[in-house]
């Protein structure tokens, strides 16, 4: 593991836009967040934006990184399940290598603990970038390693190239 992608899923993946779309299309209400996905896993029930998707696999695809969900998502389904829900969009195989421990004070926290623990397992990372659409991280945190997405339209082209900088170091 060279370079890592901490991933939030609510305002990356999935956004206010995505949703609308979602419910127009399928004519139910959607509310974008893991309290209501269920298994099976189908794109329905998951509401993630099929641009946001690939462009995620678009940073990975260019920069060789692996993911590390960091996300509420954490909570409720394991790596196997986020394996089965990229498996839906067609991305079998996706890079996902772990989750960031949760019910700490913010996300920062969370990443840091999950260095901690790489540290004690002499994995050491090169370079990450953390794509979420909250500001909950320290200062060097925000400053060199945050995507803020915008959670009305989710994982943008501008976000996916500057985090595409961030982990190739352009």
């Amino acid at each position: 593991m060279n370079k890592i992608i901490f991933l939030d899923i609510d305002g990356v993946l999935n956004s206010v836009e995505t949703a609308a779309a979602i419910q127009k299309i399928t004519g139910k209400r959607v509310i974008p967040g893991p309290v209501f996905v269920e298994e099976p896993f189908t794109r329905e029930n998951l509401n993630w934006g099929r641009i946001q998707f690939d462009l995620l696999r678009y940073i990975v695809e260019n920069t060789k990184a692996s993911i590390v969900i960091s996300s509420a998502w954490g909570e409720k389904f394991w790596i196997g399940q986020f394996i089965d829900m990229f498996n839906q969009y067609g991305w079998f195989g996706a890079p996902i290598v772990a989750l960031t421990p949760r019910y700490m004070t913010n996300r920062g926290q969370e990443i840091d603990a999950w260095f901690e623990k790489m540290k004690d397992l002499q994995v050491y990372i090169d370079r990450y970038v953390i794509l979420d659409d909250n500001d909950d991280f320290s200062n060097h945190q925000a400053q060199h390693h945050l995507v803020l997405t915008n959670k009305q339209v989710g994982l943008t082209v501008e976000d996916a190239e500057k985090a595409i900088k961030i982990l190739n170091r352009i």
